[in-house]
């Protein structure tokens, strides 16, 4: 292993230790504070500017804001206005539906009424027609059984009429009828 020394000198700190070091204390020490004191000058401007800059920007933005806020505003004003139009609207027509569907109604049950009316009539004339064509062929049978009864109660006698005695006794029977 080599040793290897290194000369240096150093400074000549004998002449006036205190003096040197105060007063290149004092020197950095105004340097530092002009230093400090452009560095809080630009600050306080840097401050300010974002300061104002974001005053700016808060009063564009609330401005937009309130300008949107009124266009969506009116937008929903006649959205609301329309949506009233319409429900009026609907309204009439509900209640002119529900008007017709009274009167339909009503006009339906007066027609099952007379449906009703008329199938009784119907069946009362069917029924009476019935009782009617019974009643007629009845009498017809009676007018035939009369009729068979005289023609054969008749006997021609040398241009004169002759009853017989059955024509007689039957005679009295088919009035009764």
């Amino acid at each position: 292993m080599f040793l290897v020394l290194v000369s240096c000198q150093l400074p000549n700190l004998t002449a006036t230790p205190n003096t040197n070091f105060h007063v290149k204390k004092a020197e950095a020490s105004v340097v530092h504070s002009d230093q400090l004191a452009v560095l809080r000058a630009e600050t306080q401007k840097v401050l300010e500017e974002l300061s104002n800059s974001h005053k700016s920007q808060v009063e564009s933005l609330e401005s937009s804001h309130e300008e949107s806020k009124e266009q969506l505003s009116k937008t929903w004003e006649k959205q609301i206005a329309s949506l009233k139009l319409e429900l009026s609207a609907t309204r009439e027509d509900l209640n002119k539906a529900k008007n017709a569907a009274v009167h339909a109604t009503a006009e339906r049950d007066g027609l099952h009424a007379q449906l009703a009316s008329a199938q009784k009539a119907s069946e009362s004339t069917l029924s009476s027609a019935a009782l009617a064509k019974d009643e007629m062929i009845e009498g017809l049978k009676r007018q035939l059984a009369n009729s068979e009864m005289e023609r054969a109660g008749f006997q021609v006698c040398g241009g004169a009429f002759c009853f017989s005695s059955v024509f007689l006794t039957s005679l009295p029977m088919c009035h009764s009828r």
